[in-house]
């Protein structure tokens, strides 16, 4: 099997910009909670995150970042799967500092654990050939993508700057600005990329809608394509025609790719497949946070 190490980004790529924004997060919150200082309480507490339902764990950086100058100890390994009734995390300390985190944490927690567990139901299946998108909730985007990757998913690109993807939009401005066709643009487009990147290694991918556009791009020699919104029907048909003469480049599947339909594209030639539902559409893992009696 192809490599898709160039999808796959190492977790403290991520890590600590997540914990940052976890920190506009708590502020955006908050920045003053007038019910507990008008109940003044002031004692030191021990708190609780208990499972409502079964999941896989995610979400312990920025639960950390949120309660920082606290005692957090996790109960359960990020990635590691838990069932319901489990405690999961234990934070203890001023129970001022300790409500003014709370459902900011959870929240983290929650939505977190949720694509971990969506993406490990098809990691469990499918193996990392499971990538998102950068699809992403604004400013959560390194979170998102650091569950996927600890669910057993590929991360894909974090950002515009983490690797070259020419798209549809691209090579119609192109051919807009240099007044050629869709085809030459394409072409030419690929060719510019590959001089740009020079030293750098980041994969050059393009997108791609037909046949037609797929030979195109693979003559340039990018290192992927991305085949869009195409059946798995035309996936089988271009994987079998560029593998015998592009045996190096990578196929990656997307648009409309979910649980039920990724084993066709994957059977079909996709190296990978890539869907928006990881980080859009999982279900956040319910939970609780709890002082001790």
């Amino acid at each position: 099997m192809r490599s898709l190490n160039g999808f796959s980004k190492r977790p403290e790529t991520f890590t600590a910009r997540a914990q940052r924004k976890a920190l506009l997060a708590l502020r955006e919150d908050a920045s003053a909670d007038v019910t507990t200082v008008a109940m003044n309480l002031k004692s030191s507490v021990t708190g609780r995150v208990i499972a409502k339902e079964s999941g896989v764990f995610c979400g312990l950086p920025e639960a950390q970042s949120v309660f920082r100058g606290l005692k957090v100890r996790a109960r359960v390994r990020e990635g590691q799967r838990f069932r319901k009734g489990r405690v999961l995390l234990e934070v203890r300390g001023d129970v001022r500092r300790i409500l003014a985190g709370e459902r900011t944490a959870l929240n983290y927690l929650m939505v977190l654990s949720g694509i971990a567990t969506a993406t490990r139901a098809l990691a469990d299946r499918f193996g990392p050939r499971i990538a998102s998108l950068r699809k992403t909730h604004p400013l959560l985007s390194d979170s998102e993508k650091r569950a996927v990757k600890v669910g057993g998913g590929l991360t894909h690109r974090l950002s515009l700057a983490d690797g070259y993807l020419i798209k549809e939009n691209h090579v119609a401005a192109l051919a807009r600005e240099q007044r050629v066709s869709y085809l030459n643009a394409l072409r030419i487009a690929v060719q510019k990329v590959r001089g740009h990147r020079g030293k750098r290694s980041p994969v050059v991918e393009v997108e791609v809608r037909s046949m037609r556009e797929a030979l195109a791009a693979a003559e340039e020699r990018p290192d992927a394509l991305l085949l869009d919104n195409l059946s798995p029907y035309h996936v089988r048909r271009i994987a079998r025609v560029l593998r015998r003469k592009y045996p190096s480049l990578i196929l990656e599947a997307s648009g409309g790719i979910t649980e039920k339909n990724a084993s066709s594209y994957l059977k079909a030639g996709a190296d990978f497949v890539s869907s928006s539902a990881l980080t859009l559409r999982a279900k956040p893992i319910d939970l609780s946070l709890l002082f001790e009696a």
